[in-house]
C-alpha cells in the first residue's frame, strides 16, 4: 500500500507517455490537413523573415484580418523557428497530448479535489478524428474548453475584475483556437450559472456581470467574423443527426472500422459511470450535484442533433460537436464518490480502451508511413522553386483505410513542396479566409482550374490549360497519385489526360511501387 496513493497519477502518466512515444515512433504523422499547416507556416516564416520572394509573391498574400484559427498556428511557427518542420509538428502534437489530460484534471478537481483520476477517461479522446484530420487549432481548443470551465468553477465565488480578466484570457485562447468551441464553452458557462443562480441567488448579479463582461468583446469579434465570411450553413438529414448515432461517438473513428467499436465502448463507459449510476444507485441529495452537468449533456446533445454539417466554409461541424456531450458526462462523474472496487474497474476499462486505440493507430501509422515514404521518394524528380499541381486518385492511401474519414494522402504533396521550396497549387487553406496565407484572387487554382466536383474530389477534375491561359502562370509539374486505368478513362479525368498528353511528359515514378507519376511541363513549341 506504500505506493497506492501514486497509482492514479502513475497510470495516467504511463498512458500519456505511450501516446507521445507513438507520435515520435514514425517519421511522418499521417493526417489530412497537417501537411498544409506545416507548409503554410513555413511559407509565412520564410516570407516575413527572408524578405521578398518572387515565387511566393506571384501566388500568395498574407491575410490582414485575424482569424479564429491562430493559437496552434502561432505555436507551430514558434517551434519551427527552433526545430525542423516535421519535428516541430510532432512537438506541437505532443504538447497537445500532454496538456489535454492536465486541463481535464484541472477542471475535474475544480468540481472535487479527489476527482482527478477520472482524467483517465479523456485519454481515448486525445487521438480523435479531428486530431488525425489535422485540425490542430480545434484540438488545442479542447484544452482551453476544460481550462475555462475549471477556472470559472474555482473563481466564480469571488466575482471581481481579476476574475473577469482571467476569464477573458481563457475565453480569448478558446476563441482564437476555434470559434465552435468558443460558442460551446459559452453555453457551458451559461448553463452552470443558470443552475447556480437557481440554487443560490445571492451574488448571482455580480457573477453574470463578470461573465457578460468577459464574453461580450469576444462575441463581437465572432459576429464580425461571421458577417465578414458571409456564413452559410450546410444542412443534412442523414443518420449522423440522430441520438443513436450520438451514442456511437463517431468523433473517435479515424482510419479503420475497428476504431468504431472502441469508440462505442467509450460512449457506453461514460454513460455507465454517470447516467446509469445516477439513475439506479444515488440518493437524491447526491444526485442533485450531478443535475447541472446532465443538463449540460442534454443541451450539448441537442446542439449536435440540430447543428448544420458545416458553416462559414468549415466542415465537420456536427462531428466536432459530438465530443462535448461526453465531456459533460465526464465532468458530471466528478460530482460523485466511488468505491475503490468501482474506481479500479473504471480505470482498467479506460486503460484497455486507450491501449486498444494505441495499437490500432500504431498499425495504421506504420502502413501509412510506408505509403507516404513512397510518395516522398519522387521529390528528387522535382526541381526547386517550381509550381506543383498534385492530383490524388486514392486519397486514403489504399483500400485498407476506406472505412472511415481521414484522407491521409490528400495533402501530403505539401511536404514535397516544402522540401523543394516550391508552390503547391492544391493548397486548400490558401483558398479560404481562415488561415494566414491566401491565394491572390486572380491566381487561385480553385477558382480558375477546378471543374466538376473540384480539385480535391476523387477522381479530381482540373483544366490545366485553362488555368495557364487565364492567369498567365505556368504549372511546372503535375503529380498523379495512384491513378488506375479506370480513373483515367473516367470522363471527369478527360481534361487532365488531354492536357498531360499535349503539354507534359512523364519524367519518373515513385519507388518501389511506382504509384506516384511525375509529369514535367514541356517547353512551348
Amino acid at each position: 500500500m506504500k505506493y497506492a496513493k501514486y497509482f492514479d497519477e502513475a497510470l495516467i502518466a504511463a498512458l500519456i507517455a505511450a501516446q507521445v512515444i507513438l507520435l515520435f515512433s514514425f517519421r511522418y504523422f499521417p493526417s489530412q490537413d497537417g501537411p498544409e499547416h506545416v507548409y503554410n507556416v513555413s511559407l509565412f516564416l520564410d516570407r516575413i523573415l527572408g524578405g521578398p520572394s518572387p515565387l511566393f509573391d506571384a501566388f500568395h498574400v498574407i491575410q490582414k484580418l485575424p482569424s479564429p484559427n491562430l493559437v496552434a498556428t502561432v505555436l507551430l511557427g514558434g517551434l519551427m523557428l527552433i526545430f525542423p518542420a516535421l519535428i516541430a509538428e510532432k512537438i506541437l502534437l505532443g504538447l497537445y497530448v500532454l496538456l489535454l489530460p492536465i486541463a481535464t484534471i484541472y477542471a475535474l478537481r475544480s468540481i472535487d479535489r479527489k476527482a482527478g483520476w477520472l482524467a483517465l477517461l479523456i485519454l481515448p479522446f486525445s487521438f480523435n478524428l479531428f486530431f488525425h484530420l489535422g485540425f490542430y487549432n480545434f484540438s488545442y481548443s479542447l484544452i482551453f474548453f476544460f481550462l475555462t470551465l475549471g477556472y470559472w468553477l474555482r473563481r466564480r465565488p469571488r466575482p471581481g475584475w481579476k476574475t473577469g480578466a482571467g476569464l477573458l484570457g481563457f475565453l480569448a485562447l478558446t476563441y482564437f483556437s476555434h470559434i465552435a468551441t468558443f460558442v460551446v464553452t459559452l453555453f457551458g458557462l451559461a448553463v452552470m450559472e443558470c443552475f447556480a443562480t437557481f440554487e443560490k441567488p445571492k451574488g448571482a448579479r455580480a457573477r453574470w456581470l463578470v461573465l457578460a463582461g468577459a464574453s461580450l468583446p469576444l462575441l463581437a469579434l465572432a459576429a464580425e467574423f461571421v458577417l465578414r465570411e458571409h456564413t452559410v450553413a450546410v444542412w443534412t438529414t442523414d443518420l449522423q443527426k440522430t441520438p443513436l448515432f450520438l451514442m456511437q461517438l463517431v468523433g473517435l473513428g479515424s482510419f479503420v472500422s475497428e476504431e468504431v467499436l472502441l469508440a462505442a465502448a467509450v460512449s457506453l463507459l461514460l454513460m455507465g459511470v454517470t447516467l446509469f449510476r445516477w439513475g439506479l444507485f444515488l440518493k437524491f441529495q447526491d444526485a442533485r450535484r450531478m443535475i447541472p452537468w446532465l443538463g449540460l449533456f442534454g443541451i450539448y446533445s441537442l446542439l449536435y442533433i440540430v447543428s448544420p454539417a458545416g458553416a462559414g466554409g468549415g466542415a465537420y461541424l456536427q462531428h466536432r460537436l459530438i465530443l462535448f456531450p461526453f465531456f459533460a458526462l465526464l465532468l458530471a462523474a466528478a460530482t460523485q464518490k466511488y468505491s475503490i472496487r468501482f474506481k479500479r474497474s473504471i480505470q482498467g476499462l479506460a486503460a484497455v480502451i486507450t491501449v486498444g486505440f494505441l495499437v490500432l493507430h500504431g498499425r495504421s501509422y506504420g502502413a501509412l508511413n510506408e505509403i507516404i515514404a513512397e510518395y516522398m521518394s519522387a521529390a528528387s524528380l522535382i526541381e526547386s522553386q517550381s509550381t506543383i499541381l498534385p492530383l490524388t486518385y486514392n486519397q486514403r492511401g489504399n483500400d485498407q483505410f476506406r472505412a472511415l474519414n481521414v484522407r491521409a494522402l490528400l495533402h501530403i504533396a505539401s511536404i514535397v513542396a516544402l522540401a523543394r521550396e516550391s508552390i503547391n497549387l492544391l493548397n486548400y487553406e490558401a483558398h479560404t479566409n481562415h488561415f494566414i496565407l491566401k491565394f491572390k484572387e486572380d491566381r487561385d487554382p480553385f477558382t480558375f482550374m477546378a471543374c466538376g466536383e473540384g480539385l480535391e474530389a476523387e477522381p479530381p477534375c482540373a483544366k490545366i490549360a485553362d488555368y495557364e491561359r487565364k492567369t498567365g502562370q505556368r504549372i511546372d509539374y503535375v503529380l498523379l497519385w495512384n491513378p488506375k486505368e479506370s480513373d483515367l478513362l473516367n470522363p471527369v479525368s478527360a481534361p487532365i489526360v488531354r492536357d498531360l498528353r499535349s503539354r507534359y511528359r512523364l519524367v519518373g515514378k515513385s519507388s518501389p511501387e511506382g504509384l506516384l507519376h511525375v509529369y514535367r511541363r514541356m517547353p512551348p513549341p
